[in-house]
């Protein structure tokens, strides 16, 4: 499948790559980055009730069992408040 992104989004997508790069690394961890999703909500400056979501992935895309395999860990993370497994 041909990238049919333009080269400012390239150039964003590598630069939002960096980022979490940088950040990961500054936790103390340097093992290999594969996958990562982003989800977004904004609010229009104009109407303040209204707010789009939105997600962002490597390259523009992911397979989809990998977003929701990254999904699904950061709700029980978020849920739990840790990585563990509760089997």
């Amino acid at each position: 499948m041909a990238d049919e992104r333009t080269p400012e989004q390239v150039a964003a997508d590598d630069e939002l790559n960096g980022a979490i790069r940088r950040v990961i690394a500054l936790g103390g961890h340097n093992d290999l980055l594969t996958d990562w999703v982003v989800v977004y909500a904004c609010v229009s400056p104009e109407d303040y009730d209204r707010t789009t979501y939105g997600t962002c992935y490597p390259g523009g895309q992911i397979q989809a069992y990998r977003a929701i395999g990254l999904l699904d860990l950061a709700a029980h993370q978020l849920r739990t408040g840790g990585w563990e497994d509760d089997a």
